[in-house]
């Protein structure tokens, strides 16, 4: 047998109260004046009127936990979409060359990006970050404008000639 909703989270018990509190009282009285209109209209006879009145209360249940769980997944969906959440991977992360650059060690810092650049050439993060390293510490402006030329699209890119 499939298991229930699990609420072990508090904030998630106390967002079901809050929509039991604010829809269910609004759909009991509002299927009760329904029940009752079709009543007084001829359109439904006594004992289905009182089934209905009967009714009343699990169908307001399962408004509650309807709402309540369709709220919560459109909320995660929405977050997803905006954040495009796993389409798009980490940004890449150089430890290393940051603690280096923390103690003020640039040129071994520059030396492990250039290795790094090495193994993968594609990376256009380490690239900047080795330019930028020597524009605004090494001095090495000529070097740093070559790194940047050096990236395999203008490479292949014939009109940035």
């Amino acid at each position: 047998m499939a298991k229930g909703p699990q609420y072990s989270d508090a904030t998630d018990v106390i967002r079901l109260f809050r929509v039991a509190t604010w829809f269910g009282p609004a759909c009991f009285i509002m299927l009760s004046f329904l029940w009752g209109f079709m009543w007084n209209k001829g359109w439904i006879s006594d004992g289905v009127f009182v089934v209905l009145l009967i009714l009343n209360v699990p169908i307001t249940v399962a408004g509650v936990f309807v709402i309540h769980r369709a709220v919560g997944e459109v909320s995660v969906f929405m977050v997803k979409t905006m954040f495009a959440d796993g389409d798009i991977p980490p940004p890449p992360t150089y430890p290393r060359q940051d603690v280096l650059i923390a103690q003020g060690k640039y040129a071994e810092a520059a030396d492990w990006f250039r290795d790094h650049l090495r193994i993968e050439p594609g990376d256009h993060e380490a690239r900047l970050r080795l330019a930028h390293l020597l524009e605004m510490r090494l001095t090495g402006y000529d070097e740093a404008g070559a790194t940047l030329s050096r990236s395999p699209q203008r490479a292949a890119c014939r009109e940035c000639e």
